[in-house]
């Protein structure tokens, strides 16, 4: 009976584990365009590049409440030098929570002047099955 039990137990998690989708990393690179969609499941990780100028003050951010994501760190990578005002990359983590269809869209501006409009708007269409 013990046998049994260990094989059932065995023959379960070989089915658990075949049924569940590995996580996967996706990648998007916001350059020119302005508006990209894609498509993720629940687990996934979105890791967003936007191309910004160092020493400007200046950052990308996301202009409101995102509601199937949760937002993790900024880091910045730069591109060819390290030289005050030359080219980076933002580089925004986030996780993929739950099922749905969202606008996510991200400005890119000065945090600390409240009044100006934002430099670029960039939006992401983000399908998550």
């Amino acid at each position: 009976m013990k046998h049994l039990t260990t094989l059932f137990l065995l023959v379960m998690v070989g089915f658990s584990t075949k049924a569940m989708k590995p996580e996967t990393v996706i990648t998007i690179t916001f350059s020119g365009e302005k508006q990209k969609t894609i498509r993720a499941h629940k687990g996934d990780t979105l890791i967003i590049k936007f191309q910004m100028a160092s020493g400007t003050g200046f950052v990308w951010q996301p202009s409101g409440k995102i509601n199937l994501c949760k937002q993790g760190d900024t880091k910045y990578e730069h591109i060819k030098r390290n030289l005050p005002g030359a080219p980076m990359w933002e580089v925004m983590n986030f996780i993929v929570l739950s099922p749905g269809e969202e606008d996510i869209t991200f400005v890119y501006h000065r945090p600390f002047e409240k009044s100006m409009a934002a430099a670029k708007t960039r939006k992401l269409h983000l399908i998550v099955h």
